[in-house]
């Protein structure tokens, strides 16, 4: 079983990260014809992709020592929190690095592109990436972030985790009709195509609304109006 079956569709995007896993488990093959080992990827997409889930199953499926950081603390704690982790990456080599919601570690202001933790982070990669260290990253939105940090050579790739499309929602559907209690059949197609473009995140949870207003109403099982 693949830690990527944790994630409901999506099979182009994960048979693209099954290639970068393998790289980073079996490097020598890659080696051996002359490919160099990718630094980094990212993920970018609407919040309620998958974003974070898809990198944290990539993590797993790579088997190398991962370490996540998401922005709580102030600037001056935060700068040191990147500089700390990097060095404990470095030091558990092979290793993954997750930045998650990357976009969100500066201020959104007039010098967003300019701010200090992007020229920090940028730095840290490129002291780090020669070290048995790969680089993952979720945003929201890259236009805001700078050029320099997204090019290649830094994240060699950018995968678009765009809302599900009807093939991929009725797979969602599916998953979590399965969990349910349902008063008759549910026509997951239909239901598909009345959600189509909406985030995984929002399938899920009007699924569960359906369950609140049917408890709330007395009911034991889920009532879907198809």
């Amino acid at each position: 079983m693949s830690a990527f079956d944790k994630v409901i569709g999506y099979d182009r995007v994960k048979a693209e990260l099954a290639v970068y896993c393998d790289c980073l488990r079996s490097p020598g093959k890659y080696k051996k014809i002359g490919a160099s080992i990718p630094h980094g990827i990212l993920f970018e997409g609407c919040p309620g992709t998958g974003k974070t889930l898809m990198a944290s199953c990539f993590m797993e499926e790579s088997g190398l020592n991962g370490f996540v950081i998401r922005r709580k603390a102030a600037n001056g704690d935060f700068l040191r929190e990147l500089e700390q982790t990097f060095s404990k990456a470095a030091e558990n080599a092979p290793s993954i690095i997750l930045l998650d919601d990357m976009d969100k570690y500066a201020n959104n202001d007039d010098d967003h592109k300019d701010a200090p933790e992007y020229a920090a982070i940028q730095a840290l990669i490129d002291e780090h990436k020669d070290k048995g260290v790969f680089f993952l990253a979720t945003v929201n939105y890259s236009g805001d972030m700078p050029d320099s940090l997204l090019r290649a050579g830094r994240f060699g790739h950018t995968f678009d985790m765009d809302n599900p499309e009807k093939e991929d929602s009725e797979k969602i559907l599916a998953f979590y009709m399965k969990q349910k209690e349902l008063d008759g059949d549910v026509d997951i197609e239909l239901l598909a195509r009345i959600m189509c473009g909406s985030s995984c995140a929002e399938i899920e949870e009007a699924i569960n609304r359906a369950g609140l207003y049917a408890a709330y109403a007395g009911k034991e099982k889920y009532v879907i109006i198809n």
